[in-house]
Order: structure tokens, then C-alpha cells, then sequence
């Protein structure tokens, strides 16, 4: 995927400088734990142990710690830093025992919502705005980003959700209608082309390390949704129409097993969308679709292999009804049509 901001920024000279007189804790016995420990050693910080209730009394980490429970933090000269994703229970027990954020404890996966930035932000833990977010929602925590590109318009009840070193572009020109949402969580990207609109009801989502990529000029209908997760990938080209109600799918989200010859059973990982495809309404799109160029691809369909460019298909499951077609947004007479693609082959 595309490079995302180093989750550990804030794990710095200067930090480390301050937590030399302290006993350091790490709160999670688990691989973000074992990353932080890492980061801290580079600065010469050797950690005192982990905190994880589900650990009492276990080795974890290198060099090995001694795994304690939540109660160790009642001594107040530990500073605690939390691995763990966003929990309540946390919070009110840190604030229980006296601590105070950044004083005491930093939490670096926190989830921090804005609203209404007209200006850049960068915070302590690493959290990154670029642009205008207008009147969308935002939450974004663990180190991640949001790129808002010029005059992009968003309406009332946009979500944006940024999780845990992820990132999303939104370039210039897009318009989102109300009610989207949009989330990007660990370690996942998401980006929307440039002159794009998403239409009311609409449903974004990648988490896992997953990828999720549209090109300029796409035009996404109402309660399009789209779900990713466990390093699944969807591309789309550009200047591609999506009607209403389409739901896409670029892994089963579930494991399923072969019981007769004892493995897995592995499905594709990826669906992809080559450049101007009309998506008919209430289409389903499924891991291992592969859609060639100036395809239509008629209402109601299920895609789940591949098909070559410029053709009309159909059906559950889709398949080929029409070789050698075209379409465009305006409605044309074909001499219309042949005389636009010469004007476009002449100014290429």
C-alpha cells in the first residue's frame, strides 16, 4: 500500500529524555507492545514491564519483562505508555490511580475527533490533517492521515474514520453527499480520484492493511458498499458510473475450510474496475472480478471472474451477453457517438 506516517513519530530524543528518571510500563502484552519496546531501546529506555490483566506473571518482550497486572500502576512514579486500541475501561482506571495524559501516560491510539478544520493539524501522537474537512465528522487516532485536496464538498453526516497508521486521500473537486462514511483502520488506504462524488448513504471501508483505490471522475451511486479486510485490494480506473444499491467485495471476510482434504480454502484477494464501466443498479461485485475497460455490466448482476474490455455482461453469475460495445453518460446517436471518439482521438 502507500506509505503512511511512522506510527511511532512521537518515540523521539527528546521524549525519551524526559521518561529517564521513570519506571516505564508498556500496556499490552502484544506485537504494538513488542514495537514500542523496540523504538524505546534505540533511545537507550529499557522498560521496567508490561501491564496486561490477561498476562499476569508471564516473560514477554526482548530483552524479556516480567508481565503485571493493572494494579502495579497505583505506584506513582510508573509512566505508562498504552498499546492497546481505544478502550474506556482504560481511561477510568488511569484516571482512578492520579495519572494525567502526557504527564503520566501517553495514549497513542486514542481516537481524537474534529470537527470543522480549515487549517492543517498535526498532534503529539502523529495525527495528521491536511485541508479543509468542512462539515464532515472526523475521528482520527494511531498515527495516521487525511489528505483533503482543494474545493472538495462535503455535506451534513460525511464520517471520516482514520485508525492506526492509516491513510485516506480525497483529492480535489470531490463531492460527498450526506451520510457517508469512510474509514481507513489498521493500516489501511484509501483514496478517492480527483472530480469523483459519492452519493447519500454511501459505505466505505478498509481495515486489515487493506487498499482501496478510485481514479478520477467516478461517479459512486446511493448505499454503494464497499468492505475490505485481511490485506484485500480493490482498484477502480477511472471516469467509471455506479448505480444505486451496488455492494463489492474483494475477500470473503471469512475463513473457510476444505474438511475432506484438510486445508483451507483460498479465494481471491483483489476485485478490480478497469477505466469509464457503467455498474448497473444493485450489482455485486466479489473477490477475484475483473473487469476490463468500457464494460456495462447489467442490474442485478453477480461479477466474480475475470472479463476483457468493451463488453456488455450479464447475470448470476455474470457472463458475456454482447461483444464490442460501448456506452456513454449523454444519450447520443451512434453517428454522434463515432464523431466524439474521433474528436478525442485527434486530441490525443
Amino acid at each position: 500500500m502507500c506509505s503512511t506516517v511512522n506510527m511511532y513519530t512521537y518515540i523521539n530524543r527528546e521524549f525519551c529524555a524526559s521518561l529517564r528518571d521513570k519506571k516505564v510500563y508498556i500496556w499490552g502484552a502484544w506485537e504494538r507492545g513488542s514495537f514500542i519496546q523496540c523504538e524505546l531501546l534505540k533511545y537507550g529506555i529499557d522498560i521496567e514491564g508490561y501491564i496486561d490483566s490477561n498476562k499476569k506473571k508471564e516473560r514477554y518482550g526482548v530483552p524479556e519483562k516480567i508481565v503485571d497486572s493493572p494494579e502495579r500502576l497505583k505506584e506513582k512514579e510508573c509512566y505508562v505508555i498504552v498499546s492497546l486500541a481505544e478502550h474506556d475501561s482504560v481511561y477510568n482506571l488511569l484516571g482512578q490511580y492520579g495519572y494525567m495524559e502526557y504527564k503520566d501516560y501517553i495514549y497513542p491510539a486514542k481516537n481524537i475527533q474534529l470537527r470543522n478544520i480549515k487549517h492543517n493539524y498535526l498532534d503529539f501522537y502523529g495525527n495528521r490533517i491536511e485541508g479543509n474537512i468542512d462539515k464532515a465528522n472526523v475521528t482520527i487516532g494511531g498515527a495516521s492521515e487525511l489528505i483533503i485536496g482543494k474545493n472538495v464538498k462535503m455535506a451534513d453526516g460525511v464520517e471520516i474514520n482514520v485508525g492506526w497508521n492509516s491513510k485516506v486521500i480525497i483529492k480535489d473537486n470531490v463531492r460527498i453527499d450526506k451520510n457517508v462514511s469512510i474509514s481507513a483502520l489498521e493500516n489501511s488506504y484509501i483514496e478517492i480520484g480527483r472530480k469523483s462524488e459519492i452519493s447519500s448513504n454511501g459505505h466505505i471501508r478498509a481495515t486489515g492493511s487493506s487498499v482501496i483505490q478510485f481514479g478520477d471522475n467516478c461517479k459512486l451511486g446511493m448505499s454503494l458498499i464497499l468492505r475490505l479486510d485481511h490485506n484485500a485490494k480493490f482498484v477502480c480506473g477511472e471516469d467509471c458510473l455506479f448505480s444505486y444499491d451496488v455492494k463489492i467485495r474483494a475477500n470473503q471476510g471469512h475463513s473457510i475450510f476444505d474438511l475432506a482434504n484438510d486445508k483451507i480454502i483460498k479465494d481471491p484477494n483483489f476485485s478490480r474496475i478497469g477505466d469509464h464501466v457503467w455498474i448497473g443498479m444493485g450489482v455485486s461485485i466479489l473477490p477475484g472480478a475483473d473487469i476490463g475497460e468500457h464494460c456495462v455490466v447489467g442490474a442485478e448482476s453477480m461479477v466474480n471472474k475475470k472479463f476483457q474490455g468493451y463488453q456488455t455482461i450479464a447475470g448470476i453469475p455474470a457472463k458475456v451477453i454482447r461483444e464490442q460495445t460501448d456506452w456513454t453518460y449523454e444519450v447520443q446517436s451512434y453517428e454522434e457517438y463515432i464523431d466524439s471518439m474521433k474528436g478525442i482521438s485527434e486530441s490525443n
